[in-house]
């Protein structure tokens, strides 16, 4: 079974997916067809079914995986899979080998390492109460921590990105907590930047696909997060009222601007040094994964939406 980044034109495709989204659209004659995203974890694919639309659309949901007969050609420039024949995975595709696995993409960092040397700069933190909230907030959500993506498309978009997306930044900033000694207030920064996407661990959820929960949408990562850690202070005795309403005020403000749904701009040096190392993080992973992932000939990319440009080839 090819994965999805290395099929070609003109292949054709035996093979299982998980159903990333599912749309009913009208043909230019009325008729009805699906139009398909389909997954595994080197990618994601887009697929049509023009024929027995009326069986095929009540057969499988989002979040499915299936078993797909297909031919591979290209649409405005892009594979895309035109569907003879489609049915949901069945019990005995199961207990002949089929790995669930295979749908999801996964950091290639060694999570169980990454772990470690987050919970050592967390060890690190000298303010005994913040220290305790870290530990504690982690430790709840140890699993999450490992598992889960750091963004559902933009940036880290795979299980584990949301460690390595925080360990990153967690790195960085203690960089230049250090760079800039007696400016910064490190065991405060250090805390902004393991908690500041903490409240992605309700925002979004990873079975039985990257998706958000009610939450997610109604809420969203930013008050999640800052419901998150307000819930394990009030477990600490004597959590600094203070020391809290910094650390909230980090993860308020870390995405930067009001127009990119930060609910405060950064108004104390840490919370700009936590703003800035986090969209450097997120923007250097956009970058690396569009040229990775380009196939255009020629000296640049092709266009990258959120990026808003073309990137130049190495």
């Amino acid at each position: 079974m090819p994965w999805i980044a290395e099929l070609v034109e003109g292949q054709q495709v035996v093979d299982f997916f998980l159903v990333q989204d599912k749309q009913v659209r009208l043909k230019r004659s009325g008729e009805e067809y699906l139009s398909i995203a389909l997954q595994d974890r080197t990618g994601v694919v887009n697929a049509v079914c023009w024929d027995d639309v009326a069986t095929h659309k009540g057969a499988f949901s989002v979040g499915d995986v299936v078993k797909v007969e297909a031919t591979v050609g290209t649409y405005n420039e892009e594979l895309q899979l035109t569907v003879r024949r489609l049915r949901p995975v069945e019990e005995r595709d199961q207990a002949e080998g089929l790995d669930p696995s295979r749908f999801f993409p996964a950091t290639d960092q060694d999570v169980e390492a990454m772990w470690q040397e987050l919970m050592g700069c967390i060890a690190e933190v000298e303010h005994p109460a913040l220290r305790a909230l870290l530990e504690r907030l982690c430790t709840q959500h140890a699993e999450a921590f490992k598992t889960y993506p750091g963004a559902m498309e933009i940036h880290h978009p795979v299980l584990g990105g949301f460690l390595e997306h925080t360990l990153s930044v967690v790195e960085s900033c203690l960089y230049f907590a250090g760079h800039y000694s007696g400016l910064l207030d490190r065991d405060l920064l250090l805390a902004g930047a393991v908690c500041h996407d903490i409240g992605k661990l309700q925002e979004l959820t990873v079975r039985p696909t990257f998706g958000y929960t009610e939450a997610g949408h109604l809420i969203g990562h930013v008050l999640l997060g800052r419901d998150m850690v307000r819930d394990v202070a009030r477990t600490i005795d004597g959590f600094p009222e203070e020391l809290l309403l910094k650390l909230e005020h980090l993860i308020v403000s870390h995405q930067g601007e009001l127009e990119f749904g930060s609910p405060k701009v950064p108004m104390t040096l840490e919370a700009l040094v936590l703003h800035f190392v986090d969209n450097l993080d997120a923007k250097i992973d956009i970058m690396q994964r569009h040229l990775a992932g380009d196939t255009s000939e020629g000296h640049v990319t092709t266009w990258h939406r959120v990026l808003g440009r073309r990137l130049y080839k190495r």
